[in-house]
């Protein structure tokens, strides 16, 4: 009975040793297959886009300057990823070599892939440092023969190395960041002025940043396009609210009068801005028409017809000859007197007229009020709301200016009183200007105001 236990506890114990000494190989192997021999790889494989063929991304500005500025590589990277990634064929990873077992014979005039670097060894086996052609193809290598990426400074030049190939940069458009750059014929980037590309002119600043809007070089100033950097030439720039020409070499005009396919301009001598709207040019007035128009009148225009009979008439050379007429020969001299005085300063008159003192008088407006009741407002020196509304009116509309005479109504504590006002137009807005109001409610503006910005609300009949 002994005996037989001690079998079975004999059998049991060499059962169990196998067992652990089974999992202990498993363990081993799996350690053995989970380390792969270190590789390196054959030449890396170069982007047709970044080859230095000739293929990779140009600028494509059309003659308008309307150039999109989006065909270079984005974000730094002249090579197209796909690819463009080492190879995984090599004569040293086929015969499982790392770079501890290489025979010096086989790193001759090739590529090698060396803990995470690239590196070229020459047909003497040494490691290439600084700038090199290999293959038809430009590289740099740093001291200790990494080859290196993305933009390096070589002398005092700075040069742009594909990303994923480490193919220099040649007659590209480079985008880093927000910020579009240009490397030339040799891969040296553009820096510090102007520069002719492809029959397009650029501004490049010193550190090599291509240029937008407006810059001054030298005496002049020059538009470069905000989306593709074009110098704009010929042609004409609005920025804001202002309009500017540029001539042929892209200089900013100054010119004073401006002749343009038989059309007249006058550009503001100081500023190089386009004249719009009515302007005094020495003792003489002129019509430039609306914010985007610019052309200079002349001949006979209806300038502001509203409630107001007649012309603005203009000489050939555009002076304006004050022809308007009311039909009143007495009124015309009146007003004509009024805006000289004024200096053909529409705030003066306005200002002119709320001076005049105010008369009560019951009787309401009708028809075409606006020349009977300026007359009376000057003859009696001094009227009610719409007089002082009238006088206004026609010495805008003498101005040149879109008016009309409005009849309505104010609130009051005892409910809507009876009121007139005028209304001018410019621009596709509509203006309140209030002389009435002007002189007898003290402490507000009533000259030139918006309806829901006005001091108190105004009503129609």
């Amino acid at each position: 009975m002994y005996q037989e236990f001690f079998c079975c506890e004999k059998t049991k114990n060499a059962s169990i040793f196998g067992f652990y000494a089974a999992i202990l190989f498993a363990l081993l192997l799996f350690l053995v297959l989970l380390v792969p021999a270190e590789k390196t790889y054959a030449d890396p494989i170069v982007a047709t886009q970044d080859d230095g063929s000739g293929s990779l991304p140009n600028d494509s500005d059309d003659s308008s300057g309307n150039s999109s500025g989006t065909n270079s590589a984005d974000n730094g990277l002249l090579a197209n990823k796909d690819n463009d990634a080492p190879s995984p064929e090599s004569s040293f990873a086929a015969n499982g070599y790392s770079p501890s077992t290489l025979n010096p014979l086989s790193v001759k005039n090739s590529w090698n892939f060396i803990d995470g670097d690239w590196y070229y060894f020459d047909s003497e086996g040494n490691k290439l440092i600084g700038l090199q052609d290999i293959d038809g193809k430009s590289y740099f290598f740093n001291a200790v023969g990494v080859r290196q990426i993305l933009w390096q400074k070589v002398g005092n030049d700075w040069y742009y190395f594909s990303f994923y190939s480490g193919v220099m940069g040649r007659n590209v458009w480079i985008q880093t960041g927000a910020n579009w750059y240009y490397v030339g014929a040799d891969g040296k980037r553009f820096s510090g002025g102007l520069a002719d590309l492809n029959g397009q002119t650029y501004l490049f600043d010193a550190n090599g940043i291509r240029q937008t809007l407006w810059h001054q070089v030298g005496s002049d100033w020059y538009y470069f396009s905000f989306s593709s950097g074009v110098m704009g030439k010929n042609v004409w720039i609005k920025t804001g609210d202002n309009w500017y020409r540029v001539n042929e070499n892209g200089a900013r005009l100054y010119s004073g009068w401006f002749v343009l396919n038989n059309k007249t301009y006058y550009l503001h001598p100081s500023t190089g801005i386009m004249a719009t709207g009515w302007r005094t040019l020495g003792s003489d007035r002129y019509y430039f028409g609306g914010v985007d128009d610019g052309e200079m009148r002349t001949g006979n225009n209806v300038i502001a017809p509203g409630n107001h009979p007649g012309r603005s008439d203009f000489a050939q050379d555009g002076r304006w000859l004050n022809y308007s007429s009311t039909g009143d020969t007495w009124l015309d001299g009146q007003l004509t007197w009024i805006i000289g005085y004024c200096n053909y300063d529409l705030r003066s008159c306005f200002n002119f007229v709320a001076s005049y003192g105010y008369i009560t008088q019951d009787e309401y407006p009708s028809g075409n009020w606006a020349v009977p009741y300026a007359k009376q407002m000057i003859q009696n020196n001094g009227g009610n709301c719409y007089r002082y509304a009238a006088l206004f009116s026609m010495l805008a509309w003498y101005l040149g200016y879109e008016t009309n005479v409005v009849s309505g109504w104010v609130p009051t504590y005892y409910g809507p009183a009876p009121h007139g006002w005028v209304e001018l137009y410019i621009d596709g807005n509509t203006y309140v200007c209030d002389s009435c109001f002007q002189h007898n409610i003290l402490g507000y503006n009533w000259y030139m105001i918006s309806y829901a910005g006005a001091p108190i609300s105004y009503g129609r009949w």
